[in-house]
């Protein structure tokens, strides 16, 4: 049986999960980690261009904004100038990265997940390339 998420769809429901049970204080410091830069604009182009079906898609986003929604982050939870739609980008970029696997590039798939492995999210240690196969 094919899951919704693709044939990573273990790793991004227990992504998606996590995301759902973490707690305020620790999207204060993904907000901090997951800056606006290069790499994160060049990672999401690239993450555009994954062929995943159409189905897989629509359910990575509709699960991904579900999973935001349930955290009830606002944008007066985080620091000033720092906005919920980097948090909520960053939730759908990740399941999506775990989804497309191997098929996005090593360096791309850090970019989008090593700040929610710095926030302690164990559902991407083992989904993170090392900074030497990226």
């Amino acid at each position: 049986m094919s899951h919704r998420f693709g044939v990573h769809g273990e790793l991004v429901e227990a992504f998606l999960d996590e995301v759902r049970s973490t707690e305020k204080g620790v999207w204060l410091r993904y907000a901090e980690l997951a800056l606006p830069s290069r790499a994160v604009v060049a990672a999401g182009r690239a993450l555009n261009e994954v062929r995943l079906p159409a189905p897989v898609k629509t359910a990575l986003y509709s699960a991904s904004l579900d999973a935001f929604r349930s955290i009830g982050l606002t944008d007066d939870d985080l620091p000033e100038g720092v906005y919920v739609s980097r948090v909520a980008g960053g939730i759908q970029n990740a399941a999506t990265a775990l989804a497309a696997g191997e098929s996005l590039e090593a360096g791309h798939r850090r970019v989008l997940l090593l700040p929610f492995d710095q926030c302690g999210f164990d559902s991407v240690k083992d989904a993170v390339p090392s900074e030497e196969t990226s």
